[in-house]
């Protein structure tokens, strides 16, 4: 399965944020969208870094309030992992895993086109599961 096989059911309700926009700024996105990361973009979507719920959690817990008022450009991550459409969903996951991370940036021709999380990625591959037991319970009724 393909990262671009994900993306035919997920809604497209891309959200981001500046890098200019403060901690307290984002903080308001991610509880206003429900979501747990954020991909900071420059014009025409270019892809500068990433912040997410966990980030702003431990910068609270190290630097206390005072974060909220910073620059999401001075806290983000900026080495942000990435994937396009054409990846093998597996492969992703694995990277997922190592790297640690539950949410990558989908990057097409050096733009931002879309965000998966790794809940994404499983309920994916959950699906697929399903489809081959079907299948093959379907095939198993055939020859019996």
């Amino acid at each position: 399965m393909l990262i671009e096989d994900i993306l035919l059911n997920k809604s497209k309700n891309l959200v981001t944020i500046q890098p200019d926009a403060t901690v307290s700024d984002a903080v308001n996105v991610l509880a206003d969208n429900n979501i747990g990361a954020l991909p900071v973009c420059e014009a025409e979507k270019r892809l500068v870094g990433i912040i997410s719920e966990r980030d702003i959690v431990r910068l609270l817990s190290e630097r206390g309030n005072d974060v909220l008022g910073a620059k999401v450009a001075e806290v983000m991550t900026s080495e942000v992992f990435t994937c396009t459409p054409a990846d093998d969903v597996n492969d992703v996951m694995g990277l997922m895993k190592s790297k640690r991370v539950r949410h990558f940036p989908v990057v097409e021709d050096g733009r931002l086109s879309e965000m998966i999380s790794s809940r994404d990625a499983m309920f994916a591959m959950l699906e697929e599961s399903f489809e081959h037991r079907r299948t093959l319970a379907t095939a198993y009724e055939l020859v019996r």
